[in-house]
């Protein structure tokens, strides 16, 4: 089991975010992914938080996925 040292946070841009609708498909999108535990939209900010665990998803696959959707 992993403990909370082991997980990291990543923060990405999505300019394409317009509004608090297109959450729920971020969050479907995204919190399936194996390794994923937390996702997290700022709107005002149009920031997407991902905590999740380096060593099973990286940074970029997420990135991959997230840019892909909007």
């Amino acid at each position: 089991m992993n403990s909370t040292k082991d997980l990291q946070k990543s923060y990405f841009d999505v300019l394409g975010l317009c509004c608090s609708s297109e959450v729920p498909l971020i969050e479907k999108l995204l919190t399936p992914l194996e390794g994923v535990y937390r996702v997290s939209v700022v709107v005002p900010t149009r920031t997407v938080i991902v905590v999740h665990d380096a060593d099973v998803i990286s940074q970029f696959q997420i990135g991959k996925v997230h840019f892909v959707i909007l």
